[in-house]
């Protein structure tokens, strides 16, 4: 673990000689916010994640669940030390101290669920943060049952005997097996049920899950059991590709990728040898691997229904085959009793070394794309009324993200130029849709009565302000420009509209005659500015000049300014005349 800490988010802490600039403009919050963040993440208990479905293209960007643990670590780096990369850093090495006390504890991992099941549409971290919440709930079980005195992870003493009996059981079935194999076709099938027939009590059937009604077995006249089996070890996304990259080493699709591959097929080949004692490796073909089994059609139209009639497959029939050296060596087991396919310590802790030692460009792409996803989740969630427009923007900017985050979603590195400036546009759209979001939440808060007036009002703010979405931020002057757009107000609309303009109680007017007297009497702003102005045309008024001009333009004849402070009280007067 130690090599790779240079490429770890632990290297953007070091202070050197030539990062004095850097760090006067990264500032890291003091340890008291930290801690407050870190029990907003962690201390407060797990939350439950909402059901509710997310948006339909949501899942296009690989992310991670707004309640997910990792998208509200996303989200609070975007305000934690302004987000630069040293603060970025800071948190996230104390955030992984937390994720690993979590594990050495056996306490549940907070706002991840642990229900054997990896997303693998999201971002690797959040991956791992669901096997790691997954590992823990093993490892937690694994020491109850410990502590109760049934180690499900090994074998007892009862277990032992019982798998010697099963591997003389198994010895002996071999050696028939072999036999048989031996004989040819014409070899008389009385023989085989006399055989197993005098070693059928001899044979104990454990694990099964039931009958095979359209199977039988090959070598003895009784029907095909399926075995109960271990679940597949869970994997996350690089563990896939790292089987798939195997399997294209090894050239052959049919041979193992690996140790993995063997475990498995090994556990299923135990299991099917507890469940079915007089079972041979033909049986075990035809029930896991069914294309590797060809059938004969002309005994099948006999109607002959036992023993099967059929062959191995080319590739399964070939000398050396993998397959049939496995089955020798498994032992007849039922799954109950066999080692776990995945260990959870181990795999616990390879998931920790890869966070603490996760590179920096790597991590923050996949927190680029979560904390777009988790912000647009959370614009998404905010009921606004159903408004058509602000839907069908919603709809693009997701579209958009899609499109923008695809290349930090490939693991491309982030040096390219049109990547940043792709980054950057999506940025201003984001801004321009949660400034009409914001809006439309708030024109159907004042007007849940009143639907059509608020869609109306918003529909003219919408038209107005589509032009200028290209522009990276619109200012506060369009509003000069929107108040000549009008609205008619019906009848039925009238009430709603005037309760919002509320009487104030007898004590709210006392506290604001009061706040008003010194202008800053109570929680007022700091500082609070008056402009009085008056207009008056120059031809007609008191302030014309003597000589006569015959001019309409109107100019402003007087301007008070007011600025009052906690401290102080100023009061300018401007008069304008010809004089």
């Amino acid at each position: 673990m130690q090599g790779n800490e240079e490429d770890s988010m632990s290297l953007l802490l070091v202070e050197t000689s030539g990062s004095d600039k850097l760090r006067s403009s990264a500032v890291v919050p003091p340890p008291t916010v930290l801690d407050r963040v870190l029990k907003d993440l962690c201390h407060e208990g797990p939350e439950v994640i909402s059901l509710e479905s997310r948006h339909r293209s949501s899942r296009m960007i690989k992310g991670a669940p707004l309640e997910a643990l990792f998208a509200q670590f996303c989200l609070h780096s975007l305000w934690f030390g302004d987000c630069n990369i040293r603060a970025i850093a800071v948190l996230w090495i104390e955030f992984i101290r937390e994720v690993r006390w979590c594990w050495e504890e056996s306490q549940p991992l907070p706002r991840m669920r642990s229900n054997d099941t990896i997303d693998l549409s999201t971002c690797l971290v959040n991956q791992k943060l669901q096997m790691l919440a997954i590992c823990i709930e093993k490892k937690r079980q694994q020491v109850e049952s410990h502590q109760n005195g049934v180690d499900d992870s090994s074998s007892d003493s009862p277990s032992v005997e019982v798998s010697d009996a099963a591997n003389e059981v198994l010895s002996h079935t071999s050696r028939a097996k072999e036999g048989l194999i031996k004989e040819s076709d014409s070899a008389s099938t009385s023989n085989a049920k006399l055989e197993y027939s005098n070693n059928k009590n001899n044979n104990n059937r454990r694990g099964s899950a039931g009958v095979v009604e359209s199977m039988m077995l090959l070598k003895s006249p009784s029907h095909m059991h399926a075995p109960f089996t271990q679940d597949p070890p869970i994997m996350t996304e690089d563990m896939h590709e790292e089987r798939l990259r195997a399997v294209e080493i090894m050239g052959d699709s049919f041979s193992f990728s690996g140790q993995l591959e063997k475990d498995i097929l090994s556990s299923d080949m135990s299991a099917f040898k507890a469940a079915n004692p007089e079972a041979v490796f033909e049986d075990f073909i035809r029930w896991h691997s069914p294309k590797d089994w060809e059938d004969d059609s002309s005994a099948s139209s006999s109607g002959k229904k036992w023993p099967p009639s059929g062959r191995l497959s080319e590739r399964m029939s070939e000398s050396g085959n993998s397959w049939r050296k496995i089955w020798n060596d498994a032992p007849p087991l039922p799954a109950s009793e066999q080692k776990p396919l995945m260990d959870p310590n181990r795999e616990g802790e390879k998931i920790l070394h890869y966070l603490e030692t996760v590179r920096p460009h790597q991590l923050l792409e996949q927190m680029v794309c979560t904390a777009f996803q988790a912000s647009a989740d959370t614009l998404n969630q905010t009921s606004f009324g159903g408004l058509k427009n602000m839907t069908t923007k919603i709809d693009q900017l997701y579209l958009t993200m899609a499109s923008a985050l695809r290349p930090l979603q490939a693991n491309k590195l982030p040096g390219d130029p049109e990547i940043i400036e792709d980054l950057k546009r999506l940025r201003v759209v984001f801004e321009h849709v949660e400034k009409l979001i914001t809006l439309a939440a708030s024109l159907h808060r004042k007007f849940v009565h009143a639907p059509r007036l608020s869609q109306s009002i918003f529909n003219n703010f919408y038209n107005f302000y589509l032009p200028k979405m290209g522009i990276a931020s619109v200012g506060g002057d369009t509003s000069k420009e929107l108040v000549k757009e009008k609205v008619e107000v019906r009848m039925n609309e009238r009430d709603v509209v005037t309760s919002m303009f509320v009487q104030p109680s007898a004590n709210q007017s006392w506290r604001k005659v009061l706040s008003m007297g010194n202008l800053l009497n109570g929680h007022e702003p700091i500082l609070r500015e008056i402009v009085f102005s008056l207009r008056d045309r120059v031809d007609s008024s008191y302030h014309a000049p003597r000589i006569q001009w015959n001019h309409d333009q109107e100019i402003e004849t007087h301007r008070m300014y007011i600025c009052g402070t906690s401290n102080d009280l100023r009061v300018a007067l401007s008069v304008t005349s010809c004089d």
